[in-house]
């Protein structure tokens, strides 16, 4: 598919967070972008109505035979990876009529990889904040970027950036080893902990396919690195081209140090500058510090960094406060497995001492839950209670034989309160009855629970 030629496209998917970026830039580009997904509302509904992109609720063959079927020049089909064509039917008709068809990482990296700069944000946490930190950045520099960022940031009106400039900043996804269709000039690694078990069976799978993707850096890119990370730290050792190194780590070349919470901000030294974040945590302080390192690669001036963390207002599901209500602080997180949960009740401990932290949490995938199982208890170490409820199934795994009971139980085996809550509509009727003023509810995963902290606010 050459893009130069296309006229018109059709995304099935479009509601995904990546799909609705790559709409908005090809709408840039001048394309007529139209596409289809279930009814359900998500956060970029109002992104696509925005931009005007016409949407068909509910997968039907009859919505993409008749965009087909119109005799109209320079028409193709992008497709999400989270659909099947034996489970959606209007990908498999698109397969069966043998039409041209592009999944989601291709269409990204034909525009990624002929960009001048293309800068992939990679990782197993927080790759969509450092994208989002280094978007603002380099957008406060001037450079213009085009960006693809893994979740809505309201301060540049959506996940997507479409400048004119060189650099291509993309938040590149491990999962179906995706990422390995681009070609970065340079690469910001976060960090590397086992995930997507249904896809990578052992951590030693996993590894191996960001030594694949760092192999990809020609000798004269640029690898930025989390060494506080042990597996970063050994495989980035081997790398061929200029490597930059970021981390709290006394070997770190860009070192975060000083670490303090002032007046609702995080704090921190680099070298003798202070930075200031508004977003909590230290794992945030790790991902600003990814950001600086790349930045300061590509000679971005160190005040136009500071300045532009220090209005950064964070990404929507990354703790987003959402609002208060009689005196309950009401909080949405994207985190789903133990690591990322430990990071973000952490900063929140720190953030709000002296409160009870509620932690309302909604299990990702059979299989996530059940290879990570043994973490989550430890995880759930800085909540004073934790609610649990049935796992999310995703559009890739409908059914498993673990529960979230199974998290309750590891909850309860370091002493902490968890209750197992199955339902949505449950969860919302014990937050009426249970919850008290001072209280931070923090609701957790990569599902729909977010809409229940939506609803407990409304009424």
């Amino acid at each position: 598919m050459d893009f130069s030629r296309i006229k018109s496209v059709y995304m099935i998917g479009v509601k995904g967070v990546g799909m609705t970026a790559l709409a908005q830039m090809l709408q840039s580009m001048g394309i007529r972008v139209t596409g289809s997904d279930v009814a359900e509302k998500f956060g970029t509904d109002a992104v696509l109505a925005k931009s005007g992109i016409e949407v068909h609720e509910g997968f039907s063959v009859a919505h993409v035979r008749a965009y087909c079927n119109t005799p109209l020049p320079g028409q193709g089909v992008i497709y999400s990876t989270a659909y099947r064509p034996e489970t959606n039917p209007e990908l498999g008709w698109v397969m069966e009529q043998k039409i041209e068809a592009l999944s989601y990482p291709q269409a990204v990296a034909l525009l990624f990889n002929a960009s001048p700069f293309g800068i992939s944000v990679c990782g197993s946490h927080g790759k969509t904040t450092t994208t989002a930190m280094l978007a603002c950045i380099l957008k406060d520099a001037g450079l213009d970027p085009k960006a693809i960022i893994g979740a809505n940031v309201p301060q540049l009106g959506g996940n997507a950036l479409v400048g004119g400039g060189d650099h291509f900043i993309l938040e590149s996804d491990e999962y179906q080893k995706k990422f390995l269709q681009y070609r970065p000039r340079a690469i910001v690694l976060n960090n590397i902990d086992w995930e997507h078990p249904d896809c990578f069976p052992t951590p030693a799978d996993y590894q191996k396919v960001f030594e694949e993707f760092i192999g990809l850096l020609p000798k004269d890119g640029i690898l930025v690195a989390g060494i506080d990370h042990p597996i970063v730290e050994t495989i980035v050792s081997r790398a061929k081209c200029k490597l930059v190194t970021f981390g709290f780590s006394p070997k770190a070349q860009i070192r975060g140090e000083k670490v303090r919470v002032e007046k609702g901000h995080i704090l921190f030294d680099v070298g003798s500058a202070e930075m200031s974040l508004r977003v909590p945590g230290r794992h945030n302080v790790h991902n600003a510090l990814g950001a600086i390192a790349l930045a300061r690669a590509l000679q971005v001036p160190f005040g136009t960094i500071q300045s532009s963390l220090a209005s950064y207002g964070g990404v929507e599901r990354r703790l987003e406060v959402l609002g208060e209500k009689n005196g309950v602080l009401v909080i949405d997180d994207y985190a789903h497995n133990p690591q990322k949960i430990e990071a973000s009740l952490d900063a929140l401990r720190e953030f709000y001492p002296g409160r009870r932290i509620v932690a309302v949490f909604q299990p990702h995938t059979f299989s996530r839950t059940e290879a990570l199982l043994a973490g989550f208890g430890g995880a759930f170490l800085d909540a004073d209670v934790t609610v649990v409820t049935d796992i999310y199934a995703s559009a890739r795994e409908a059914k498993g034989t673990i529960t979230g009971a199974s998290v309750v139980a590891e909850i309860s085996k370091i002493g902490k309160t968890a209750y197992f809550v199955p339902t949505l509509d449950e969860v919302e009727a014990w937050l009426e009855k249970s919850t008290q003023k001072g209280d931070v509810i923090v609701f957790m995963g990569a599902g729909d629970a977010g809409r229940v902290a939506r609803k407990f606010l409304k009424k």
